[in-house]
């Protein structure tokens, strides 16, 4: 893959996030676990196990859609926001409720 500094980036919170894009499509694309570092726009620090399920940009921002472990729950996360990431060692296969059709049926409603 070509280096970081190669692309253009349409904002500063796109191209702090693209350090950690490789590391995200490889997981979810393998249905691996993640252990994530993450600070949120208030500014609190937590720690996260997350199985992610999607990624979206907005134009200025990346954000990754997640089955939250911690939390039991999904969350959406922006990935400027994030201060470490890496493989938990762990795999995931489509568990009923936990999946990315279970968190589009619920923005459904």
């Amino acid at each position: 893959q070509p280096p970081v500094d190669a692309f253009v980036f349409a904002s500063p919170e796109a191209a702090r996030a693209a350090p950690w894009l490789p590391t995200i499509r490889a997981a979810i694309q393998a249905c691996e676990t993640l252990d994530m570092a993450y600070r949120d726009l208030a500014g609190r620090n937590s720690n996260r196990r997350i199985r992610p399920l999607q990624l979206e940009y907005w134009g200025r921002v990346w954000t990754l859609t997640a089955w939250c472990e911690n939390k039991n729950d999904f969350r959406s996360f922006r990935i400027d926001l994030v201060t470490g990431l890496k493989p938990a060692g762990r795999t995931f296969g489509p568990e009923p409720g936990k999946t990315l059709a279970d968190y589009r049926a619920r923005l459904a409603g």
